[in-house]
């Protein structure tokens, strides 16, 4: 399939379907794994055909595979240029929690956590957004030595989400938190459930 968008954009590099032909053919390479290749097609989607109707997933694709390769700066800027652009797209709320990965993965765990309690206050949100944020907003907390929200956050896991991949961090966390506290009595049920969740 990449060959032959490839083989139309170079009859009709500027022709009525290039810039589909450039999308599609972004797409058809990051399928085949070659990552490398599709940012460069996407950028050029950007560059030479700014008004295109694929605009809007070629910069999502972008930000997520910047974010990927834990290239934070490029990834918030392709992702932030998504919201700027396109304020009411369905993908907003994952756009808002990527750049809220971005912040964290770039040490930013005040701006992170701002934006995700904004996108928890939202009603678009997916169950599977609401899980990760609460766990990004938890783990953002714990490494500010903000402990009181740490442990809301990930009670709100252990409580919510008793099937989350992060329910064992979850559980961990409350345990070493309580502990710190000198709550050692209340720590010791959850030292337990990591035990019991871990036998030997």
């Amino acid at each position: 399939a990449a060959g032959e968008f490839y083989n139309y954009l170079q009859v009709y590099p500027s022709g009525r379907w290039a810039d589909e032909a450039l999308y599609w053919q972004a797409e058809s390479l990051l399928k085949q794994g070659k990552r490398e290749d599709s940012i460069s097609l996407y950028k050029r989607l950007l560059t030479d055909f700014p008004n295109s109707r694929f605009l809007e997933y070629a910069l999502y694709s972008l930000g997520w595979l910047y974010l990927e390769k834990d290239d934070y700066i490029n990834a918030l800027a392709y992702l932030h240029k998504f919201e700027l652009y396109f304020p009411n797209s369905s993908l907003l709320s994952k756009i808002q929690f990527m750049i809220a990965q971005a912040l964290s993965g770039s040490g930013e765990f005040k701006e992170a956590n701002k934006r995700l309690v904004s996108l928890l206050k939202t009603k678009a949100i997916s169950d599977a957004y609401r899980e990760q944020s609460y766990f990004l907003l938890a783990e953002n907390s714990y490494r500010l030595d903000d402990l009181p929200n740490a442990y809301l956050n990930y009670l709100k896991i252990k409580e919510d989400f008793p099937n989350s991949p992060y329910y064992q961090q979850s559980i961990y966390r409350i345990a070493l938190i309580t502990f710190k506290q000198d709550k050692w009595v209340e720590a010791i049920p959850y030292f337990n459930e990591i035990i019991r969740l871990n036998p030997a």
